[in-house]
């Protein structure tokens, strides 16, 4: 409230002069407003800060924000982004889709047995049949999709192709 009441040019200067926790927090607020009824108690919190980030709650509609009936993760990875947005919302009805066993294992075990969330050990594309997996070290680069000389096995180990997956 305090800041909506002084001038645009002054806002930006107490907000560039404040430390990066206050426009965090003050960020926060304004995206937990329409789905909260203690926003600024919420925004405080580090996991909701947290959630918030990793859900890129900030960007997704407001009216998605105050009556998400359904949501479906494709690709889920290790859940961070499905987790986040549950810690934020209540969603009666979540599917989670992930191919990478392992990566599947860890978002089981961060979401939990939630009422309304079914997991699915598959990909999904446009029409059905068979493709492999490119399993790297770090699950977030895992893909199906044929691997650029440029991703290939190099010095950068994240990225180093650890193994092959055929999916049904």
């Amino acid at each position: 409230m305090l800041f909506s009441k002084i001038m645009p040019g002054m806002r930006r200067i107490i907000e560039a002069l404040s430390p990066p926790i206050f426009a965090q927090i003050i960020h926060a607020k304004r995206a937990l407003a329409p789905v909260s009824n203690h926003p600024w108690l919420a925004a405080c919190s580090p996991r909701k800060l947290l959630a918030i980030n990793r859900s890129r709650f900030s960007i997704l509609p407001v009216s998605f924000k105050r009556s998400p009936a359904f949501v479906i993760d494709v690709g889920a990875n290790l859940g961070n982004w499905i987790g986040s947005l549950l810690q934020l919302l209540s969603i009666p009805e979540v599917w989670i889709f992930e191919p990478n066993p392992e990566a599947m294992k860890i978002c089981r075990q961060r979401i939990g047995n939630r009422a309304g969330v079914q997991y699915f050990d598959m990909a999904l594309g446009e029409t059905a049949g068979q493709i492999t997996l490119h399993v790297t070290a770090s699950s977030d680069f895992a893909s199906v999709l044929i691997l650029p000389p440029s991703f290939r096995p190099g010095p950068n180990f994240w990225t180093n192709i650890i193994g092959r997956m055929p999916l049904p």
